[in-house]
């Protein structure tokens, strides 16, 4: 879904629930601004967004779900920016009106890695960050950020604790491989895989996702036809794109049970 579409179009209730204004809000902003680390392939920035909720409310994952708003970054002018790159914490499944939301309640902070041009020189930006929070209904929500970048190597606890948060890539050799395929149907197209994930006694979730553009899934069919596999299968949308070669490898499954949220980034055939 286009955020910022939405936004406008529902700006009346931005609007109201702008986090600059703070006090009417039941979602509250920080941003951490984190610090420089020395990578393998070069410098870059660790920071922060966060989000702390009224009970009762909710913000988006990556992948919100049935009809939410999944959060997003904009850039609006900076000084040695190369890039950024937003992370996600372990999300939770909510089941409201009969529709599926993948996202976090009370609070969640996300991750931002910043790319700078100059590792001798901080970062400068403005921008904002769009999202979704949602009790009964579903409403769009920004918050302004305009931040120096610091050079210094200190790291921030919080942001650290947010990182041990991120799900955990799938090893095969520890755990097994994971077989998918795409079938065509008289219903439709389905992407189908199957996990070696055991019975976590728990209801389990899985979100598709495709690294090509125009394509998106429904809400996938859950089964276990044996206590040791998982099995998930789901729509999908191609949108205006109709004619499209899929790859297996291109798949990326983010599976929430119980005891886990693991991430599955591309898979094989059966």
């Amino acid at each position: 879904m286009n955020i910022r579409s939405l936004a406008l179009a529902l700006g009346v209730f931005a609007s109201a629930i702008n986090a600059a204004n703070g006090m009417d809000s039941p979602a509250r902003f920080d941003f951490l601004p984190g610090w420089r680390h020395a990578g393998n392939t070069g410098e870059y920035h660790i920071a922060g967004i966060r989000v702390q909720l009224d009970e009762g409310w909710k913000t988006y994952w990556r992948v919100p779900g049935e009809g939410g708003i999944g959060p997003e970054i904009e850039i609006i002018s900076s000084r040695n920016l190369r890039g950024l790159s937003m992370l996600f914490p372990s999300p939770k499944a909510f089941e409201q009106n009969d529709m599926l939301i993948i996202g976090y309640d009370e609070e969640v902070l996300f991750p931002v890695i910043f790319y700078p041009d100059n590792d001798k020189l901080p970062i400068e930006f403005e921008g904002k960050f769009f999202g979704g929070i949602c009790e009964e209904v579903c409403i769009p929500i920004s918050f302004p950020i305009s931040a120096v970048l610091p050079l210094h190597d200190k790291a921030e606890e919080d942001i650290l604790r947010a990182l041990n948060q991120i799900p955990k890539e799938w090893d095969a050799t520890e755990r097994g491989n994971v077989e998918c395929a795409f079938e065509l149907t008289q219903s439709g197209v389905f992407a189908t895989a199957r996990m070696p994930i055991p019975n976590s006694l728990g209801t389990d979730h899985a979100v598709f996702e495709y690294a090509g553009d125009g394509i998106r899934f429904g809400r996938p069919k859950i089964s276990r036809p044996e206590s040791s596999m998982l099995e998930a299968t789901s729509p999908i949308y191609f949108g205006a794109r109709q004619e499209l070669q899929l790859d297996t490898s291109m798949l990326r499954i983010t599976v929430l049970t119980r005891k886990e949220v693991v991430e599955i980034n591309g898979c094989g055939p059966s």
